[in-house]
This record gives structure tokens, C-alpha cells and sequence, in this order.
């Protein structure tokens, strides 16, 4: 027990570092800044069940019945986290009459970004950007193996489900949430020294709370630091 927690106080210790306020300052942290050329970049086609798929999305709103995608961008990872490839940063035309929809949220902060401006102005169907972002993960991800990976990503993969359904045939039914990794780091070791904590749950979260997360934590701090400086 003693060897445990001196494991675990190690692994939030490690956690600590990463600057969590710049993590979570943006409850909607995406990649898009990095891909904001609409060019694919890619450093090694590797197709491997290990790698991937890093998503975001914009939306409308939260209620994938009555609202849509109207931005998407992807990044696979094999899995050490190295970048193979970063998509296109797809902006995906709505009508006015989806985007008047708009929950208030999304309707104010869109507007300000020059989001709503730039989807009226794209030629891309939700149709189209489903195949490309399809086209895009196939060379780099065996068909149901890769697991789709971001912050919130259950949001997403409903988003995905629903409106790119080419895209999510071909992902893992598995998904990798940051929100849970970023739960974990409030965790503070000196909650852990009540004699009543199991040895087991102590166990189950030196498991999760390894050197992997820790990397995953800093991508997501190093994206959140670039959205900062995006211009569309």
C-alpha cells in the first residue's frame, strides 16, 4: 500500500506540470488552427490497428437532432503520439436556415470567430467533407480497429454517427476521452491517505495515470496554445 501511493503522489506529481488552466480555458479546444491551410500534411503513411484518430468538430449546437457539423478537422497519431498526417481543415456550408438555428452559444461565439461568415461562404456539403475525412484516415487505419480520439469525443462520435456515417464505419467503436484524462488531474494524492481506500481503486488509477497520458495532456496544452493565435 505504502508502495502505491508513493507511486501514485509520483504520477500526479508528473501531471502537475502540464499547465492545466491553458488545458481547459476552452471548453471547445480544437485542431483547427493547426490545420487552418486546408492542406493534408503528411510524415509517414503507416496503417497500423495501434494508430489514432484524432478528431474535432464545430457544431451548431449539442442536440445532434436539431443541429449539425459545420467544421471538422482530423489528426492521426500512431501510438506513441507522433503526428502521421494532419487533414484539411474542412469548413462545411450550412444554410441560412440551419445556422438562424443556432443554439445561442454557438450563435454568438461563431459569429465572432468568423465561423458562421465562412461556412455560408464554403462549397463543401456535409456529404463531401464525410468523404474526404474518410479518404483522409483510410491509408493510415485498418477498417474498425482505430480508436477515434479528443476532448469530449462522445459529443462528437454522436455528431459522426449521424451526419458522416462513412467516416464512423470505418473507426473503432472505442473511443479515447481527454475530458476523463483531464477529471483524473483533479485527483489529489492527499485524499488518498484515508486508511478506507481500497488498494484496488489505487491500482486502477496508477494504471490509468501513466506516462502516455501525461503526452496526451500536453498535445491538448500545445493545440489549446495554438487556437490562441488562430485567425480564419
Amino acid at each position: 500500500m505504502i508502495y502505491v501511493m508513493q507511486k501514485f503522489k509520483y504520477l500526479i506529481n508528473h501531471l502537475k506540470k502540464i499547465n492545466y488552466t491553458e488545458i481547459t480555458k476552452d471548453s471547445n479546444i480544437s485542431m483547427f488552427s493547426k490545420l487552418k491551410d486546408n492542406s493534408i500534411t503528411t510524415h509517414n503513411i503507416i496503417n497500423d490497428a495501434q494508430n489514432i484518430v484524432w478528431f474535432d468538430g464545430e457544431m451548431t449546437g449539442l442536440n445532434a437532432d436539431k443541429h449539425t457539423l459545420i467544421e471538422a478537422a482530423i489528426i492521426i497519431t500512431d501510438g506513441q503520439l507522433n503526428i502521421l498526417a494532419e487533414s484539411p481543415n474542412i469548413i462545411i456550408h450550412q444554410p441560412d436556415k440551419v445556422l438562424e438555428n443556432m443554439e445561442e452559444w454557438s450563435k454568438e461565439h461563431h459569429a465572432l470567430s468568423g465561423l458562421t461568415e465562412s461556412v455560408r461562404q464554403s462549397n463543401i456539403s456535409i456529404k463531401q467533407a464525410d468523404q474526404i475525412l474518410y479518404d483522409f484516415i483510410k491509408p493510415f487505419t485498418p477498417k474498425g480497429m482505430c480508436p477515434l480520439a479528443g476532448n469530449s469525443i462522445y459529443m462528437d462520435k454522436i455528431f459522426i454517427r449521424k451526419y458522416m456515417p462513412k467516416l464512423e464505419s470505418h473507426l473503432s467503436y472505442r473511443l479515447i476521452d481527454v475530458s476523463t484524462l483531464k477529471e483524473l488531474y483533479k485527483y489529489d494524492s492527499n485524499i488518498r491517505k484515508k486508511d478506507n481506500i481500497a488498494d484496488g481503486c489505487i491500482t486502477v488509477l496508477e494504471g490509468v495515470l501513466n506516462e502516455r497520458i501525461y503526452k496526451i495532456l500536453s498535445i491538448y496544452k500545445k493545440t489549446a496554445g495554438k487556437i490562441k493565435k488562430m485567425t480564419r
